[in-house]
């Protein structure tokens, strides 16, 4: 193996390494574990050393434990990629820890949606009694942060998975947003709403664009006239972070599909008004959203 082949990936090894100790500090500052306090020092000069001990210091222990949790999540899921290559794509995961660091990964697209969505999107979501389909929902994370995002929302999860979706029920419960929140083993081949929708969410990455594109069709039937769907997808700023990414929704059972092609895909299907809400770090991706007729 050539030298610079060999340095290369011993300088990768110490990257997820010091990604694993800023998941550990982010814990500590989150209260949500308490590091050994001779690791600590170590640990310490780990962040010193990447010059983000200070912003790491003054982080809100809310972004401290959502970052803590994403981190733990895709660094236990690349430790399953490296055990065994041959575990084929789809969704199989029950440890508990595991899918609720993934979930929490998804609850920042709800000020997302506030932030950087056309101004329908954001008046529909806010009208009172507005409903909300959260497909694929997992622990609920979106959803029940949708719920505290806009306050007269009525939010309907969907996913296949029950481990996730007795978390979810819990989580819900204990928030006191179960009489607003509601969630339903089911799949978007199959979901038939109670009453038309008002906005659906789509996760893109976990999800074929076979599915996409029938889910699609089917929710132009299901969504009120003027109703939005709102696709998700693993995208950035190119080069190595959209190839993970493309790695991520292969392993999740999904597709990757980029902008270009979501859009393809809405159009076909009958929406209109079709905007991209942009990237956004914070959700490490983006969305884009497009009108019924």
């Amino acid at each position: 193996m050539p030298e610079t082949a060999v340095q290369r990936i011993q300088a990768m090894i110490a990257q997820a390494e010091a990604l694993a100790a800023v998941g550990a500090l982010l814990q500590q500052q989150a209260g949500m574990a308490t590091t050994h306090p001779e690791v600590e020092p170590a640990l310490q000069r780990v962040a010193n050393e990447l010059g983000l001990a200070e912003e790491l210091a003054n982080l809100a222990p809310g972004d401290a434990a959502r970052l803590a949790s994403v981190i733990r999540a895709f660094l236990t899921m690349s430790a399953t990629l490296v055990g065994d290559p041959s575990v084929p794509p789809g969704w199989t995961i029950d440890d508990p820890a595991i899918l609720v660091s993934l979930g929490k990964a998804s609850a920042p697209f709800a000020s997302y949606f506030r932030r950087a969505g056309p101004a329908g999107l954001v008046e529909t979501l806010d009208a009172p009694g507005a409903s909300f389909l959260d497909i694929g929902t997992g622990v609920g994370e979106l959803a029940q942060a949708m719920a505290r995002e806009f306050p007269r929302l009525r939010v309907i999860g969907i996913d296949p998975w029950e481990p996730s979706l007795r978390i979810a029920r819990e989580s819900s419960t204990a928030q006191g947003l179960a009489g607003r929140v509601a969630f339903k083993q089911d799949s978007v081949e199959t979901y038939v709403p109670d009453e038309p929708l008002d906005v659906a969410w789509i996760p893109g990455p976990f999800l074929q664009p076979s599915i996409i594109a029938s889910a699609c069709r089917q929710l132009r039937t299901q969504l009120r006239p003027r109703g939005y769907v709102v696709l998700g997808l693993f995208t950035g700023p190119g080069g190595l972070v959209d190839a993970v990414g493309a790695l991520r929704a292969v392993r999740s059972g999904g597709g990757p599909i980029l902008p270009p092609e979501g859009e393809a895909i809405l159009r076909e299907a009958g929406f209109t008004e079709i905007t991209s809400l942009g990237i956004d770090p914070a959700i490490q991706g983006i969305a884009m959203a497009a009108r019924n007729r």
